[in-house]
């Protein structure tokens, strides 16, 4: 995993040449690449965790005036304290998280390339494998994994993103999500189901700086070509409603609902280009 990571990074940087805004078509594509910590507070059937770990952050963005396109992804490790109820006595152990957060959006720009504003549709689909290390399926595969889960989102929706340059080349990004549960997964030990329109909800919030060298110049150049900097702080609610779960004991049982949440912190390089 460190090497394929370091081959994205290598890989990166060393196309930067093909982030470029074409002065003929007056287009703009802009990457990121980033490291991050979050914290996350996550919840199941019978446990709930507290995770603190790292994550990389990829983001690619196409726009041109009146079309916008992205695409994201996270890939993270986490460090986790689960704890549940077995036999009416609360049990707590470590575990690790695996998560992955991706994300596919279209909409339209409004503004100036350089300090757009983004209206789009957002498909975030999301996925947390919690101390878990047998295969996942509908046949309760999870024994002698007692508190550890598996949980999956997939929703859909609408956002609205900002970047307003300030002095000196420093610009505010901010950005806020709402999207509804499309399709829901729970599974952990002795229990799965899934759910497609369950009404929950998914809340993110993000504010952030970038930093842009050469930027006064790149206002009166037709292309420009550079990596810049920036920090995010980002923040993701998950409102999940009450479904049914098959059960290998009870059978049908309720999962309840849920105000889990992730926080995210980034830094990474950032290679903006716009006429």
């Amino acid at each position: 995993m460190k090497k394929i990571f370091l081959f994205f990074i290598v890989y990166f940087v060393n196309c930067t040449a093909a982030f470029a805004c074409n002065t003929n078509t007056y287009y703009c594509i802009d990457g990121r690449l980033g490291l991050g910590i979050y914290y996350g507070n996550l919840g199941s059937y019978e446990a709930w965790a507290n995770s603190i770990g790292g994550y990389g952050a990829f983001n690619f963005d196409y726009y041109r005036k009146w079309f916008y396109t992205s695409f994201d992804i996270n890939i993270g490790f986490a460090n986790t304290a689960i704890t549940y109820n077995a036999n009416n006595i609360i049990h707590t152990r470590h575990e690790t998280n695996y998560s992955i957060l991706g994300k596919f959006k279209v909409g339209t720009t409004l503004g100036f390339l350089h300090e757009p504003t983004f209206i789009y549709f957002s498909l975030p689909a999301e996925l947390y494998r919690v101390g878990l290390t047998g295969i996942i399926n509908s046949t309760f595969s999870f024994h002698g994994e007692r508190g550890a889960f598996f949980n999956t989102f997939v929703s859909l929706g609408i956002g609205a993103f900002n970047r307003t340059m300030i002095a000196h080349g420093f610009g505010i990004e901010s950005g806020l999500e709402i999207t509804f549960d499309f399709y829901t997964i729970h599974a952990g030990y002795g229990f799965y189901g899934n759910d497609f329109f369950n009404g929950g909800q998914r809340y993110e919030v993000s504010i952030g700086m970038i930093y842009k060298r050469n930027y006064a110049e790149s206002l009166i150049t037709p292309t420009y070509n550079n990596i810049d900097f920036y920090a995010r702080l980002k923040a993701i609610y998950y409102n999940a409603n009450t479904m049914r779960l098959i059960h290998r004991d009870l059978g049908s049982v309720e999962y309840p609902k849920t105000h889990d949440f992730v926080i995210l912190f980034e830094m990474g390089i950032y290679l903006s280009n716009f006429l």
